[in-house]
């Protein structure tokens, strides 16, 4: 299994993604890239994962997902108050 690299994410609050880009401006995932959706509630829990892009492997898929669903994510804000919502996760493995 290949190791993790790096992982980023960009959260996708109720009222849309924080910055709309269209297809042609977002980068070409990699082959050994899983993208995931994580769905996060007001006190940054992760109530569901789910693979929007896979790398091609699903052992790598599924080692992506174990590895988010161990982790912790701060809430999104939204006047003042803690709010769920949706993380796209790229995870890269090398």
């Amino acid at each position: 299994i290949g190791n993790l690299v790096a992982f980023s994410f960009c959260l996708i609050c109720a009222s849309g993604p924080a910055s709309a880009t269209s297809p042609n401006d977002s980068p070409q995932i990699e082959r050994d890239t899983t993208v995931l959706l994580v769905t996060i509630d007001d006190k940054g829990v992760i109530q569901n994962v789910v693979v929007e892009h896979s790398s091609g492997s699903t052992q790598l898929d599924k080692h992506a997902v174990e590895y988010i669903k161990s982790q912790h994510f701060n809430p999104g804000m939204k006047d003042g108050k803690p709010t769920g919502g949706v993380a796209r996760v790229p995870v890269h493995f090398e």
